[in-house]
């Protein structure tokens, strides 16, 4: 915490506030000025941040759904080319029955 001896100089007609300097001449307005950039700057350094994750987390995103559907779709042409093996084997099955009973 900042502690600083302070005379208060006047009312800004703007804004109503006092202007209070310390006893070393800096105005106290500067260094909350100067703060208030400092943690603006921050903030505007956190925000581009989260702004290129979310930018890479979409890309991310929609490569994962491209993923998802290609899968999505060579389980389905599995799928299907299970059943026609499953439809052979049955056929032949049956055709061996009939070899064996004539």
């Amino acid at each position: 915490m900042l502690y600083l001896l302070v005379n208060i100089h006047s009312i800004t007609p703007r804004t109503g506030l006092e202007n209070l300097t310390s006893a070393s001449g800096i105005t106290i307005f500067n260094i909350m000025n100067t703060q208030n950039q400092s943690n603006i700057d921050a903030l505007e350094s956190k925000i581009e941040e989260l702004l290129t994750l979310t930018q890479k987390l979409s890309a991310e995103n929609t490569d994962l759904k491209e993923q998802m559907q290609t899968i999505r779709s060579d389980r389905a042409q599995l799928i299907e080319q299970k059943e026609r093996a499953r439809s052979q084997v049955e056929s032949m099955i049956t055709r061996l029955k009939t070899v064996e009973t004539a």
